[in-house]
């Protein structure tokens, strides 16, 4: 309202920096922390790889999160409401897209990854990695179509 584009600009780089620094911040804390903060929590050992899998995989999906809510913050404040919307319908398009590719590669029913040896991959770095970059393509691609 008050014409300042340089404060705008300034306000609109803090925001995303501190959301991206906070992201990764969160991320590495809550995957390497995982196993301890369930084993403080008294969480049943027969479910513990299960849990540790599970949060690990939510953690690995926060800094995404993160940006998405400072960009969408952003374009609402700026005036734009229908584009974070549609950000929001193609990623969740694009990741039932690549969950069913990834699915139907391996060619199982079960619900865990598998290594190259087929043994199954609970929560382990290599399944972490392959699930990270899998998210974090599916976004770079969608920021490069839409915006």
């Amino acid at each position: 309202g008050a014409g300042d584009d340089a404060r705008v600009e300034r306000a609109i780089h803090a925001n995303i920096f501190v959301n991206l620094l906070s992201g990764i911040f969160l991320t590495i804390f809550g995957v390497l922390l995982t196993p301890i903060i369930l084993r403080w929590m008294g969480t049943n050992p027969e479910v513990l790889p299960d849990a540790i899998s599970y949060f690990r995989y939510y953690f690995t999906g926060v800094l995404a999160v993160m940006l998405y809510n400072a960009c969408k913050s952003v374009m609402n404040a700026l005036g734009d409401s229908k584009r974070p919307l549609f950000h929001m319908i193609m990623h969740l398009l694009g990741e039932m897209a690549i969950e069913e590719l990834d699915e139907g590669a391996k060619g199982d029913d079960d619900n865990t990854h598998h290594h190259a040896d087929d043994a199954p991959c609970r929560g382990s770095l290599p399944c972490l990695v392959h699930d990270l970059l899998l998210f974090l393509l599916l976004f770079f691609i969608i920021l490069l179509f839409l915006c």
